[in-house]
C-alpha cells in the first residue's frame, strides 16, 4: 500500500467497502457527512498515515465547541449525540484501514464522547386518538372557525399512525417497505434489518386487525399495487417516503392535534415497546420485534413499564383506597 495515500483517497475506499457490505444509503450518507467534516478540518490531501490521535482529539473538541454548520445560524452547534456518532464513524473508518492496509488505529485511545440519554416520551392513548382525529380534517378556517374540510390523505395518514404504533418499526425501515413485504391476510410484515446499518437479516413484525384494515383501505385508493411499489407513498406519482418527509408529516399532524410535544417516528416506536410490555409481552420477544442486538435498550422500556405499573398500583390499591 502506498504510504502517501491521502485522507480523501482513504475515505473513498472506506465508502466503497461499506457500500459493498450492503450498508444502507442512509448509513453511507451519514458516514460521508461525518468524514467530510474531518476533511474540512484536516484537509483533503493530508497523508492518511500522518494523522495522529491528537489530531482527532482536536477535531472532536472542535465539533463540540466551535463547529458552525450553518452560516445563516452561527449560534447553532452539533448535538452531543451527533459528536458521539461522529466518533463511532471515525472508529469504524480506522478499523477498516487497520485491516485494509495495516494503518495504526489512532481512534482507539480516545474515550467515546458522552451524550445524555434522551428522555423516552411515549404517546398516551388520548394523544393517539387526537392524532387520528387530526388525520381526518384540516384546521378550521381563520375567518370561519366552525368550518373544516376532510383531508385528501386521511386514509393514508390514519394507516401510517396505526402501522407505526402496531409494529414499532424504525423510520428508515418504514420508508423502505414495499407492498410485497406485507401480508394483510396474516398481518406479517418483512422488515429489512439492514436499515441504519444493523446487518442485512430480515425480521418479521406484525399488524393487528385494525391496522391491517386501515392499510387495506388506504391501498384501495392507490393506482398501482405492484409488489415492488412502496407500501406507503407520497405525492401524485406515489413516491416512497423519505425520513424527513415522514417526520414533517407527523410533526404537522401533532400540531393540528394540539399536542404540546413534537410528534416524530421514534415516539411511535417507544409507545409500541412500552405498551407491548404493559400488555404482557416478554423482553426477548420485544427485542426480536424491535430488531435490537442486545437487551440494553429493551431494559430501558422495561423499567418504564414497571414504573408505570407501580404508580398505577399506588393509585388503585384496594387496601389504601378502602382505608383498611
Amino acid at each position: 500500500m502506498n504510504k502517501q495515500i491521502s485522507l480523501s483517497q482513504a475515505i473513498e475506499g472506506f465508502l466503497l467497502a461499506k457500500s459493498a457490505e450492503g450498508k444502507s444509503h442512509y448509513t453511507i450518507r451519514n458516514y460521508t457527512l461525518d468524514l467530510n467534516r474531518l476533511t474540512s478540518f484536516l484537509g483533503d490531501n493530508t497523508p492518511f498515515t500522518a494523522i495522529t490521535t491528537d489530531d482527532l482529539r482536536r477535531f472532536l473538541s472542535y465539533l463540540q465547541d466551535e463547529y458552525v454548520p450553518d452560516p445563516q445560524n452561527p449560534s447553532r452547534r452539533l448535538s452531543a449525540k451527533t459528536v458521539r456518532n461522529t466518533y463511532i464513524t471515525l472508529s469504524s473508518f480506522w478499523t477498516w484501514a487497520e485491516k485494509e492496509f495495516e494503518a495504526r488505529h489512532v481512534v482507539r485511545p480516545i474515550a467515546i464522547p458522552e451524550a445524555p440519554k434522551k428522555v423516552i416520551e411515549p404517546l398516551t392513548r388520548e394523544e393517539v386518538e387526537a392524532l387520528l382525529n387530526a388525520c381526518k380534517y384540516t384546521k378550521p378556517w381563520e375567518n370561519h372557525p366552525g368550518t373544516r374540510t376532510r383531508r385528501a390523505t386521511y386514509l393514508r395518514d390514519r394507516a401510517i399512525v396505526l402501522f407505526l404504533l402496531d409494529t414499532g418499526v424504525r423510520a428508515q425501515e418504514f420508508c423502505e417497505l414495499t407492498i410485497g413485504k406485507a401480508s394483510l391476510k396474516t398481518g406479517k410484515v418483512k422488515v429489512a434489518g439492514k436499515a441504519l446499518g444493523r446487518g442485512s437479516k430480515e425480521r418479521i413484525v406484525y399488524l393487528g386487525k385494525s391496522a391491517r384494515r386501515a392499510t387495506w383501505r388506504y391501498l384501495q385508493t392507490r393506482e398501482w399495487q405492484r409488489p415492488d411499489d412502496p407500501l406507503f407513498a407520497t405525492g401524485p406519482d406515489e413516491r416512497p417516503f423519505e425520513r424527513n418527509v415522514l417526520r414533517r408529516l407527523l410533526n404537522r399532524m401533532g400540531e393540528r392535534a394540539g399536542l404540546s410535544k413534537s410528534v416524530y417516528p421514534h415516539r411511535f416506536r417507544h409507545t409500541f415497546a412500552i405498551n407491548f410490555l404493559r400488555n404482557g409481552g416478554n423482553l426477548f420477544e420485544l427485542q426480536r420485534l424491535l430488531g435490537h442486538t442486545s437487551l440494553k435498550m429493551v431494559m430501558r422500556y422495561a423499567r418504564i413499564a414497571e414504573s408505570d405499573t407501580e404508580a398505577a398500583h399506588r393509585q388503585a390499591s384496594p387496601v389504601d383506597n378502602w382505608r383498611l
